[in-house]
């Protein structure tokens, strides 16, 4: 690899860390969500998902973050956690299962989506 080719993935795993290490935990949702996204967008096939192997990718996609993955993987908990304590109709569980599945596997997606399909049905009734 070349010294250029260095130079940028460091400031690129900088800009990361930096992004990370200054949202709230309250906040951390919609930004890493839009940061995971635009990092990794492979599908899974089963609804129960892979959160360390999720959250190893999006490292990975970060160039091999710890603290990224970390931060994904307590995030990918927390989001799992809520959904099992939330009462879901299911045709908006199965369409944001769907939606998890197409971010890669991701809990905090399918709560994301979750949230905003339940707001939305709520605005039609």
């Amino acid at each position: 690899m070349s010294s250029m080719e260095e130079i940028e993935r460091e400031e690129h795993r900088r800009v990361i860390d930096k992004e990370v290490a200054s949202l709230p935990d309250k906040t951390l949702g919609m930004k890493f969500r839009f940061l995971v996204f635009s990092l990794v967008a492979l599908p899974l096939g089963a609804h129960a998902y892979d959160i360390d192997a999720y959250c190893k990718q999006v490292g990975a996609a970060a160039g091999n973050g710890s603290r990224l993955e970390a931060a994904c993987r307590e995030r990918e908990q927390t989001a799992k956690a809520e959904i099992g304590r939330m009462s879901v109709p299911p045709g908006i569980l199965n369409y944001c299962r769907q939606v998890g599945q197409s971010a890669g596997g991701s809990y905090q997606f399918m709560e994301a989506c979750i949230k905003e399909e339940s707001m939305a049905k709520d605005k039609l009734e």
